[in-house]
């Protein structure tokens, strides 16, 4: 008795929880390389940013007082650290849909799995790290304004 090819089940590549492995994992080395490795944009250092910060306030408290109108908001200009930080976040929003494809579409779990995780800890670490970096600037900045206002009191 033979049996005969059509007969079986042909099992289906993963393709989705395949695509979606890749991209979790080219999200996640973009990520760390751009926090580890970065910023890799010119930047200023750090006593003039905060020189600049303190002489911004300072100008925005006078026009205040004099009752003029402050100056409107100017656009950010796209550095390579900003587009590192997009290309990161976008390719492990896509990791995950493609997990979430490949489960709905019963393919492989643990491939799926796999890429569910990857591309949600790209998102995750990339957006925890940014407010983690978020909060210790404003500590630093308030720990200016703070030394500040004890430098200048005549009390």
């Amino acid at each position: 008795m033979t049996t005969d090819t059509t007969d079986t089940p042909q099992p289906t590549r993963p393709r989705m929880g395949i695509a979606g492995f890749v991209l979790g994992g080219l999200a996640l080395l973009v990520v760390v390389i751009s926090f580890v490795g970065g910023p890799f944009a010119p930047q200023n250092t750090v006593g003039v940013t905060l020189g600049d910060i303190a002489a911004e306030a300072g100008k925005a408290t006078l026009r205040n007082w004099l009752g003029m109108e402050q100056p409107g908001p100017e656009p950010v200009p796209w550095t390579i650290d900003r587009t590192l930080w997009l290309i990161g976040v976008v390719l492990g929003v896509i990791a995950t849909l493609c997990g979430a494809a490949a489960l709905l579409l019963r393919e492989r779990r643990d491939i799926a799995l796999w890429a569910l995780g990857l591309g949600i800890s790209a998102v995750a670490l990339q957006f925890v790290a940014s407010a983690l970096m978020l909060i210790v600037g404003a500590m630093i900045l308030c720990a200016l304004i703070y030394s500040f206002g004890d430098f200048l009191s005549f009390g």
